[in-house]
């Protein structure tokens, strides 16, 4: 054998090794995974997002669809008359959230068939306070989360701009605002505006910071878990108080 093949195989087994030696120290650090930010591709980040929002459009469909159903059919007495169902959906909607996302990582994700009857449930819970109280506003206010979800899932179609920066910030306020001038007043009284397109912001903007957060501490394989764990932050303020005290401590 000559000695540019000695060479070359010594060359390519330190090579082997050393890729070997990174592999591992990355498992070590990173023991489900390196997280989506430290990916370098914009196009894997933005994957990540979509579906993470994407779960999170079907939901609040899935929200208004039950809701706008309870409410035009005003099936109000049927709602008191079992309450007991609407115990039974609060209970199982919140002991579910806990379960799916007790345990997530790139070897268990929540099933899809749980997050349906997660989805399906809460909707119900959800649905049936505004049948029983007659809040209109909160129709309003899912409406405009679930078109800010859905520009926040157009928006990551592109790789220019990357979603961890001011323009997705921008991207959801503006949606919201030029949204609410088409629903009010043709669709919505303008009673209802401030109300459901403020907090319609703070919970858009909420979302898209959580989502950075996510993206800072799950693996690209953790989308679903990811996204009922920001319904959970939104529902747990301990775990929301710490996810935007560690973003204002990255940026400021």
């Amino acid at each position: 054998m000559s000695y540019q093949a000695l060479n070359s195989t010594g060359e390519q087994d330190l090579e082997n090794n050393l890729v070997q030696y990174v592999n591992d120290s990355e498992n070590e650090r990173y023991p489900f995974g390196k997280s989506v930010m430290l990916c370098r591709s914009v196009a894997t980040q933005m994957t990540f997002i979509r579906k993470i929002w994407t779960i999170l459009a079907i939901h609040i469909l899935t929200i208004i669809l039950t809701t706008l159903l309870l409410y035009i059919c005003d099936w109000r007495h049927i709602v008191q008359r079992f309450i007991w169902f609407w115990w039974l959906s609060l209970i199982s909607s919140m002991g579910l959230l806990f379960f799916l996302t007790y345990k997530s990582n790139d070897d268990y994700q929540p099933p899809w068939f749980l997050i349906l009857i997660y989805a399906l449930f809460n909707s119900y819970t959800v649905g049936s306070i505004v049948c029983l109280l007659d809040l209109t506003s909160v129709i309003d206010l899912l409406i405009l989360l679930f078109i800010a979800s859905f520009s926040v899932i157009c928006f990551t179609l592109q790789t220019t701009y990357k979603f961890k920066s001011k323009e997705s910030i921008f991207l959801v306020c503006t949606t919201i605002i030029v949204t609410s001038f088409i629903l009010h007043p043709l669709v919505f009284s303008i009673i209802d505006a401030f109300p459901a397109v403020s907090i319609a912001i703070l919970l858009s903007l909420f979302f898209v910071f959580d989502t950075w957060y996510m993206m800072d501490n799950m693996n690209k394989y953790e989308y679903k878990g990811a996204a009922m764990q920001l319904i959970l932050d939104l529902l747990v303020p301990f775990k929301c108080i710490h996810h935007m005290s560690e973003l204002s401590a990255e940026y400021w």
